[in-house]
Order: C-alpha cells, then sequence, then structure tokens
C-alpha cells in the first residue's frame, strides 16, 4: 500500500503547476505505446529513467491528466466516470536526455511532453478557471518554537539539481542526493506511506502540496518559513484521504487507533496549524477526454 501514497508524494514534490502553451506548441515523445493494465496488477507508480525514458503503471485515466497539469484531485473537473475507474501502462521515450527540472517548475520538459501524449493520443482538451472555494492556510502555532518534527534542512537540494542540469549538459555523471538521515527522512525528495510522510531538503510549499492531497483542498502556506526543511510525521490515514483509489482487490493495513488524525499530527509533531478558510482555487476543466487510439 504504500506505493501509492508514495506516487502522490513524488506528484507533489516535482511536478509542474501546468505551463499555458498550447498543446502544438509542446515538445512531443519520439515514440511511445499506451496499453490497458492487468487487471490482476496492484502496483502503481510513475517513473522517470535516464536516457529520456519515462513510464506509469497501472494509473487511472484521471490521475494521467492530474500529472500533466500538476493539480490535485478537487481542481479537477469535468472528467468522464471512466477515466476514474479505466486503468492504463505508458512507456514513453524522449529524444535525448532531459535533466531533471527543480520541483515546481512549470517546464520540465518530460511533463510537456506527457501533456502532449494525452492531447494526441486520449484527445484531450481543457481550459483553467478560477473559483471560490474552501481552502486551509498553514500556519505556526507558535512564534518562538516548532515542533520535535520539523527543523531546517542541511541540504541544498536546489544545488544538487542544478549540479545534475549541469552534468547532463556535459555528458557525464549526476551527484546523488546523500542517503537518508538517522530518522529515516529521503534526501530531496518526499516518502510517503499508509499514515506517514517523510521529507528533507525541500520547502515548506512542498509539505503544503503534499498536505493538500491529504485534506482534499488547497494549502496556503502563511507559516513565513524560509528555506529548506525536514520533516516526518505520522498520523491515522483515513482511507477517504487516499491521494486515489488504490487498484480492485488491493488490501489496505490497518489503521492504528493510538494515531492522532492529519490534523492532529501536524500540530502536536510539527508545531503548524491548519485553519480553515475560503480562497481562489485554480482549476483545471475537461472539455473533452477519449480513450486512447490503440497502438
Amino acid at each position: 500500500m504504500r506505493s501509492y501514497l508514495a506516487v502522490a508524494a513524488v506528484i507533489a514534490a516535482g511536478l509542474v503547476a501546468g505551463a499555458a502553451q498550447a498543446p502544438d506548441n509542446l515538445p512531443s515523445f519520439e515514440a511511445a505505446t499506451i496499453k490497458p493494465s492487468d487487471p490482476a496488477s496492484q502496483g502503481q507508480f510513475f517513473r522517470r529513467q535516464p536516457g529520456g525514458r519515462f513510464s506509469t503503471s497501472n494509473m487511472p485515466v484521471r490521475e494521467l491528466v492530474r500529472f500533466a497539469y500538476g493539480v490535485q484531485d478537487f481542481q479537477l473537473d469535468g472528467v468522464p466516470a471512466w477515466a476514474s475507474s479505466e486503468r492504463y501502462d505508458v512507456t514513453a521515450k524522449a529524444e535525448g536526455d532531459p535533466p531533471p527540472m527543480p520541483p515546481g517548475s512549470e517546464a520540465d520538459p518530460m511533463v510537456l511532453m506527457f501533456r502532449s501524449l494525452l492531447a494526441e493520443r486520449f484527445q484531450l482538451k481543457v481550459h483553467r478557471e478560477t473559483r471560490d472555494m474552501p481552502v486551509y492556510a498553514l500556519t505556526r502555532l507558535r512564534a518562538d518554537r516548532l515542533g520535535p518534527n520539523l527543523e531546517p534542512s542541511k541540504l541544498d537540494c536546489q544545488a544538487i539539481v542544478t549540479a545534475a542540469q549541469a552534468a547532463a549538459r556535459a555528458g557525464g555523471t549526476p551527484p546523488q542526493p546523500p542517503p537518508p538521515d538517522e530518522r529515516g527522512r529521503p534526501s530531496c525528495g518526499i516518502r510517503g506511506g499508509f499514515g506517514m510522510l517523510a521529507g528533507n531538503g525541500f520547502p515548506i510549499a512542498q509539505l503544503v502540496n503534499t498536505l493538500a492531497q491529504l485534506v482534499r483542498r488547497t494549502v496556503v502556506d502563511r507559516t513565513g518559513l524560509t528555506g529548506p526543511w525536514a520533516f516526518d510525521l505520522k498520523f491515522a490515514m483515513d482511507p477517504n484521504q487516499m491521494p486515489f483509489a488504490p487498484p480492485p482487490g488491493a488490501q489496505l493495513p490497518p489503521i492504528d487507533p493510538d494515531a492522532p488524525s492529519i490534523y492532529t499530527a501536524v500540530e502536536e509533531q510539527l508545531g503548524l496549524k491548519l485553519e480553515s478558510t475560503r480562497g481562489l482555487v485554480d482549476m483545471v476543466i475537461v472539455d473533452r477526454l477519449e480513450r486512447p487510439t490503440p497502438d
């Protein structure tokens, strides 16, 4: 079960907010195949590999659209019912080896290629709207201290990404992030499981994006915290908070009856608070989406 939330955490940490480029102006993969997933498969992933290779496994079409436009589930509207249940495997190859992009970049070529692929093979057409909706503001409980599980990170992941881009352009071997720290927090990434989150080396904005998937609302950062941070969080996972539905027949781990809710855990472990308010939310509205053309 850990893999399902891990996929979502990766989406939150490293994917884009959606550049406003028309599909005919987007870069394209040089080759791609799309096939229905094996009904018996339970693993799910988005995977980016060296050599310009990219693949997904057992992902509902709704999640493919979310990936392409970098939005949370509640920011997506107009998706037909079949797109939430029908799952596909995608294997694609880009020309060359596009370098990794900093988290939050709106110009990641691999993601833009994936958006182009959906437009071509799924006939995807969307438009954007802004709606006034309930949101959460992430604030500090106290101005003088934080929780025991949140601390400034010693990693400069932006520098690691920049060095990796330079190495890729020069044809060399990119530097690798250090191993997880003594608390098991991953370096330059966010790792998720059923009732846990851990990250190291990213700004609070990336934690905000991940929390938004769990509370099913936009979360606005009002902590005033700057720079990279390390955190770990344990909470009682509500199955309704799953970022996307697990495959049919998948067994969920038991819920720890002694674990706090996500809201209490954020307060007790991070020293932060999710305050209910209202705000403008960017939406992606699907105007057209069809089953893919066969390979």
